[in-house]
């Protein structure tokens, strides 16, 4: 490992140094212009310098996501340290440092939070979109339950686009990759009259052949089209207040991740019988049907800011709303077969060589608001205080487990409306002394109020129930850091926090105790520094007491169950370095290592391999297994070298590697993702005027087979695979 990241990163200098003597070959040092930028984060709900804020967080620009083809929220594991990002069908799953959720329950809402704009993006299925228009993406690490609170156990991805601009400004960009996949993408801002000012993103995405196959109609799968735009206006309603208005909206139209296949070295269930087909190759399935994922996602906020002198007072009004329409069959080639002879009973029916499933499932608002008081001045204290309340719904409308047997309906149907309303107020403040300490302490308290209702049937036996359950939780988060400046480029912290994420219902089990809320107490020590004006180091080392787990599965009929584990323990440090040691080369990386296991004798529902195919459910204990998706070793590098050409145009070579070690999929640790590594590849030419470019690139050039999700089940453990390799040419034109 330690040859392969050493010849790596000489791998990625020796460019930048080839180039670089190419250019010149008395080519000196770097200049005083060569220096490292300031870069702006609001992880403590103000802008500040990101060398200035005792957290550890990870700041991507826009440039840099350019550099490293970070183009959709799943490509953020390139680079940033100890973050994956599982694709679980059609919903986003990220987990940082070992912690977040692959749940798809109603009601549930990721562990590692997304903001856009400052706006709560509550739901899994709209965290998988593209990126469009975006200033930088910050990742902060650990539990931020004071400032953000609602859920962030694990962290936060904080998306910021682009703010209208006073000059029009304009650019677009043509995409052609393999697999016939067309991309478009548009930028118009500029001033509409005096104090308005207003811009528009858009994006077109077709991937018009699958890098899949289905074997049994010999089709083509793993496609994805969508097309999305977001719309913001900036009014200056008098010198000390703004208002920002934004709406936008995505419709997806997918099976890349559909492609649920089996896992590698099991067997499924319809295996048992003669003449049953299937394969474990990645990316192939033997399908009757056609798995897809559809979703459609808009939304509207309003933010106003209004100077008061003392303080700041913010107001970020939210409505969203999601459809979408997901559909998974059995890999297998059978249909209308029944494999075991067992008398049917609703609860153990003969189960047929084909299942499916479908769920239409609509969230009919999600609406926030929350108001901010924000200190203003240069004094030595300074603080923030506010108010946040949530309103959602979430439902199956319903979702259909369907089993071909002599043209019966459906084997199972679920219908459940799952409402949340969420209250929180919160407050935070830091004192600066004069001799470079500072003191910040911060609580947040929320009450939460679950409400689910619905019903399930078994059509085939005439069987029905209903549901209705309330539950209500409480909780008190806090944070407490002490940072110290021993000199301007040098900053220490330690810190301790207290993360919570809301307890739920199971909307499958009916009658059944809500699943217990999770708490995890985070504490932290870090530095960050810049040695030179073209070196950054920034480091930190945790450790974290995880409690009451929510733990996904899948019950017999392929639903999910969320479940309690004990608790669990995470050991870790990060280092992320950033450099320019020549004028034109700019390299980053970071590394991460954590040991993450499970505590205490608490089972846990799993499946372990049955003698005839597929899976038998047992209750296990997981104690001192490693927790899921917690790597222990992270690793990722990336350079670029600009070379001037004769006439002012640039030559933009650029690279990245990623390297993550194995880690489990389910917590007894059956189903591994084995170590791999992923390397992008990427020239672009830029006029001298930047009016125009043009970027040959390639993502995992070496086409390493990698997977995005695991899970074990009755009648297959299910595997989705990411994409191979990718490559192809884009054109940019910018007018300013």
């Amino acid at each position: 490992m330690k040859a392969l990241l050493l010849g790596s990163t000489a791998f990625l200098l020796g460019v930048g140094e080839a180039c670089a003597q190419t250019a010149s070959p008395n080519q000196s040092p770097a200049s005083d212009s060569a220096t490292l930028g300031e870069v702006v984060v609001t992880a403590q709900r103000r802008e500040e310098n990101l060398q200035q804020v005792p957290i550890a967080i990870t700041a991507l620009p826009a440039a840099q996501l350019a550099v490293q083809g970070i183009s959709e929220p799943q490509d953020l594991v390139k680079a940033v340290p100890a973050l994956t990002f599982a694709r679980t069908n059609g919903y986003a799953s990220p987990y940082v440092r070992g912690i977040g959720n692959s749940n798809s329950a109603t009601g549930d809402e990721p562990s590692v939070a997304t903001y856009i704009d400052g706006v709560y993006i509550g739901s899994s299925q709209a965290t998988i979109l593209p990126f469009n228009g975006v200033e930088r993406i910050e990742v902060l690490k650990g539990p931020q339950g004071t400032l953000f609170g609602r859920n962030a156990t694990g962290g936060l991805i904080n998306i910021i686009t682009r703010a209208p601009s006073a000059e029009f400004q304009a650019s677009a960009e043509g995409t052609y990759a393999n697999y016939n996949t067309k991309k478009l993408g548009l930028y118009v801002t500029g001033p509409l009259s005096q104090g308005v000012r207003a811009s528009l993103s858009a994006q077109y995405y077709d991937q018009g052949e699958g890098y899949g196959r289905n074997l049994l109609t010999n089709r083509r799968m793993g496609r994805e089209e969508y097309g999305s735009a977001r719309a913001r206006v900036n009014l200056d309603l008098s010198d000390t207040t703004t208002l920002d208005l934004s709406a936008d909206y995505t419709r997806s139209d997918s099976d890349t991740y559909a492609l649920f296949g089996v896992y590698p070295g099991t067997v499924p269930l319809a295996a048992s019988v003669p003449g049953t087909r299937y394969t474990t190759t990645p990316r192939e399935i033997y399908a009757n049907g056609k798995p897809s994922f559809f979703v459609i996602t808009y939304g509207f906020s309003a933010r106003l800011k209004a100077e008061l002198g003392f303080a700041d007072f913010v107001s970020i009004s939210a409505y969203r709303h999601t459809h979408d329409i997901n559909r998974l069959e059995d890999p297998t080639s059978l249909d209308n077969t029944l494999i075991l002879s067992q008398p049917e009973t609703p609860l153990a029916p003969a189960l047929p060589g084909t299942i499916s499933y479908t769920d239409d499932r609509l969230a009919p608002y999600f609406l926030t608001q929350e108001f901010q008081l924000l200190s203003s001045g240069s004094g030595p204290f300074t603080w923030v205080a506010g108010l946040f309340g949530q309103r959602a719904k979430d439902s199956f409308q319903p979702l259909d487990i369907n089993a071909q047997i002599n043209a019966r309906p459906a084997l199972l149907t679920i219908a459940t409306d799952d409402t949340t309303r969420a209250l929180a107020a919160y407050g935070q403040g830091t004192y600066r002394l004069d001799n470079g300490l500072a003191f910040t302490l911060g609580g947040r308290y929320t009450t939460e109020r679950r409400h689910t209702s619905g019903s399930l049937a078994f059509p085939s036996f005439g069987l029905a129930a209903t549901n209705d359950q309330r539950a209500t939780f409480h909780a008190f988060t806090w944070r407490a850091a002490v940072d110290y400046r021993p000199t301007p480029d040098l900053l220490v912290y330690v810190s301790a926090n207290k993360g919570f994420k809301s307890g739920l219902f199971n909307p499958q089990s009916f009658g059944a105790a809500p699943v217990r809320p999770e708490t995890i107490y985070a504490y932290e020590v870090g530095f960050k520094s810049d040695p030179t004006r073209r070196l950054r180091i920034n480091g930190s080392a945790y450790y974290y007491d995880y409690k009451n787990i929510q733990l996904f599965a899948n019950n017999a009929s392929g639903t999910a169950v969320i479940q309690n584990a004990n608790a669990a323990t995470m050991k870790g440090a990060e280092l992320e370095a950033e450099f320019i040691p020549i004028e034109n080369l700019h390299v980053r990386g970071a590394v991460s290592y954590e040991r993450a296991r499970y505590t205490g004798d608490r089972p846990v529902q799993t499946w372990i391999l049955s003698s005839v195919g597929g899976g038998i459910p047992i209750d296990r204990s997981i104690k001192g297994a490693q927790m899921v998706r917690a790597p222990e070793f992270t690793a990722n590098l990336s350079a670029t070298y600009d070379v001037h050409l004769s006439g002012g145009d640039v030559v933009t070579l650029g690279g990245s590697y990623f390297h993550s070690s194995s880690f489990p999929w389910e917590p007894t640790n059956r189903l591994h993702q084995k170590a791999y590594n992923l390397v992008d590849l990427s020239a672009k030419w830029t006029s001298a005027s930047n009016r125009y470019s043009v970027s040959v690139w390639g993502k995992n050039v070496f086409d390493e087979d990698y997977m995005v999700f695991a899970i074990p089940q009755q009648r297959w453990d299910g595997v989705i695979w990411a994409p191979p390799a990718t490559y192809g040419v884009t054109f940019g034109l910018n007018f300013d």
